[in-house]
Parts: structure tokens; sequence; C-alpha cells
């Protein structure tokens, strides 16, 4: 009878464990189900990863159209791998060349899309969807200030340098201040702009960053400029243009160069105006930017115009503005606002409807969790009542 009982006693412990095991397999088969090859995905992050090194090389020697193919190679494979992060970055790349080519519609949109879909990534705080979600503001704020809306453009300026000052990034802090200053330049508050693009030089040498440097020598030049101290302008220009000299990114030299043409042509220095455009114009067709060739034509005009040349500054002056006429594609700056505010509330929709998931998931996590405990209960006691059941039968057995 105690061998019987001993068997009865065993058998009810093991059925629990059992039970137990079986519930945490169902947990864990659930997860294993969504998990699926691990070669293939280690294999797809890598070539992910391959294809946006490819495309940044390919926007810092300016081929822009090139860079494009890229990322949206890289985009499409990060979609069927279903990794966030990953598109969010290639997002903002397509958006960053766009904004480089001066389409800025397509811009705003590839920005925007970023911005919503990092929202939607898991954990916020985690510090690569966060360097993620401040790209996606520092594009945006570029573009609103490209279009002039300097109240959003320096809110949001704000916004990424708060977030990069979280992450501890030098050279964050750096560009941000630096287009903080740009703001203030452009709304005449020439004393904050020195400060912010000090700050900016003070930390891009702390970062080591060569380019960042020189875009402040030639914020420096700006300032100088309108000031009047064309001789200083010129000076910080050319300082700005040597530092760039070895680097293959000829979109950001562009601008210094164009600005030097621009000054020579004031002072009346004609024949160093026309050495500077040759140069630039070349470099600008090559890279396809439409934002400076509408510049360089822009001086041209100015050039001949001066030179009693009214037959080229007129074709001149016709090109910059078709040019110009182009940066927007085919919207005008009141339907990229009404974009943008339709933007916005999409991802305020966003947000609500994150909410509202999280919240569905924990009372879905809830009922699961206790349907899979109330069955396992009711499992259990019907089990153990059966075996207690022949337990008893057992022992009421005449004893041999």
């Amino acid at each position: 009878m105690n061998r019987d009982k001993n068997i009865s006693k065993h058998l009810i412990k093991t059925l629990a464990k059992v039970l137990i095991v079986s519930a945490w397999f169902a947990v864990f088969s659930c997860q294993k189900s969504t998990q699926g090859s691990t070669a293939d995905a280690a294999q797809a992050e890598e070539q992910i990863e391959q294809l946006r090194e490819q495309g940044e090389q390919a926007r810092k020697n300016s081929r822009f159209d090139q860079a494009i193919k890229l990322h949206n190679e890289e985009l499409k494979l990060a979609e069927e791998v279903g990794d966030t992060i990953s598109m969010v970055k290639a997002l903002n790349n397509i958006g960053t060349n766009y904004r480089r080519l001066g389409i800025l519609d397509d811009a705003l949109q590839y920005h925007h899309k970023a911005l919503i879909l990092s929202m939607k990534s898991g954990d916020q705080e985690d510090e690569t969807v966060k360097k993620n979600r401040l790209m996606s503001l520092n594009g945006l704020g570029n573009i609103y200030l490209t279009l002039g809306d300097m109240a959003l453009a320096d809110s949001i300026f704000r916004l990424a340098l708060a977030g990069e000052k979280s992450l501890g990034s030098i050279l964050g802090q750096a560009i941000n201040l630096a287009n903080i200053g740009s703001v203030k330049e452009q709304t005449g508050e020439t004393d904050s702009a020195w400060i912010y693009y000090r700050h900016s030089l003070a930390l891009n040498k702390q970062a080591q960053s060569k380019l960042g440097e020189a875009l402040c020598f030639s914020h420096f030049a700006n300032l100088h400029e309108k000031e009047g101290k064309n001789q200083e302008a010129i000076e910080e220009y050319k300082h700005a243009y040597d530092v760039m000299n070895d680097s293959p990114d000829d979109w950001h030299k562009l601008k210094a160069g164009i600005n030097v043409a621009k000054l020579y042509i004031q002072q009346g220095d004609y024949q160093k105006a026309e050495e500077f455009l040759r140069q630039v114009n070349a470099t600008a067709h090559r890279i396809h930017s439409l934002e400076h060739r509408s510049n360089i034509h822009h001086l041209y005009y100015q050039l001949y115009e001066k030179k009693g040349d009214i037959r080229a500054a007129l074709t001149n002056y016709k090109l910059s503005t078709e040019l110009k006429d182009s940066l927007m594609g085919t919207k005008n700056v009141d339907e990229i606002q009404t974009m943008r505010i339709n933007l916005e509330r999409e991802q305020q929709q966003e947000l609500l409807k994150q909410a509202n998931e999280r919240y569905e998931n924990e009372r879905m996590a809830l009922r699961v969790t206790s349907v899979i405990l109330i069955i396992t209960l009711i499992v259990a006691a019907v089990a153990i009542a059966t075996l207690r059941r022949k337990l008893r039968k057992i022992s009421k057995r005449p004893n041999n």
C-alpha cells in the first residue's frame, strides 16, 4: 500500500511539472516562431550595412543619383526583413540626398516618413532610435530654413540640439548650434549669430571635424559681408575653401566658392570673379545641384549686367529663375506648407494610434495570461482530483 501511495504521489508531482513545462513551452513557441532564420537575418543586415556605407560614400563624392539608388535598395531590403531602424536610416539618407539636389518636396516627405517611423520603434530611449529621430529633425529644420520659415526651423533645431546634448554628441551639438546661428543670421540678430557660430567652431575643433570648421569660417564670412567688411569676408571664404580643398564633398565647397565670386563682382574684379564662376559652375553641373546652379547663373547675370552685356545677362537671369522654380519640383511654397500641416496631423494620429495599440496589447496580454492560467489550473485540478480518487481506491484495497 505504501508503495502504491508513493507511486501516486510521484505521478501527481510529475503531472504538475508537465503542466508547468507545457505552459512555458506555449509561450516560448510563440516567441520562437517570430525569430525566423538567424543566418538569413544576419546576411540581410550585412547587405543593408554595405548599401548604407556605399550610399554615404557616393554622397560624400557628390554622386547623388547613385547615392539615392543605393539607399533605395537599402530601404527595400530593410522593409523585406522588417528592420525598422534600418528603414529610418535609409529614409533619412534619401531625404538628405534630395536636399542636396534641391528637390525639397521629396526631401520633406522622406524626412517626415523617417520621423514618423522612428516614433513607432519600441524603445524610444534607445540611443540609435534617438539619433535617427534627431537626424530626421535636423533634415526637416534645414528644409524649413531654406523655405524661410525661421520660427519653425529654430524650434526644430533647438529640439535637435537638446537631443544631441542628452546623447553627449559633440559633433551633433556643433551642427545644430551652427544651424541656430543661421536662423539668427537670417532674422538679422547678428550678435547672437556670432555667438552660436563661435560656439559651433569650438565644438567642431573638439570633434576634429574639418568640414564643420570650414562651414563656420563660411558663416563668419557671411557676417563680415553683412557688416560691409568685404575683404575680411573674402579671406574667410578662401580659408573655408582651402580647408575643404582635399575633401571630396564638393557640395559644401561650392557655397564658399560662389560667395568669393559674388564679392569679387561687387569689388569690380571681374577677372577673378569669372575664374571662380568657371570652377564652381563646372562642379555644380557635375553634381547636378539645382540650388547652386541657380545661384551661379544669378551671379553671371550680375556680372554681365555690370560689364554691359545685356543679352548674356538676360539669358543667365532666365536660367537662374527657371532653376530656382525647379527647386520645388511641381510644388510651390504654399503646397509645401499644406503638406507640412498634413504630415504633422499624421504624426499626432500616429502618437494616438501607438497609445491605443499599447493599451490594447496590454489588455490582450492580460486576457491571454488569464486564460492560460485558468486553463492550466482547471486541467491541474481535474488531473489531481482524478489521481486522488485513484489513490483512495488504492488505499481501500485489502492489504495482502
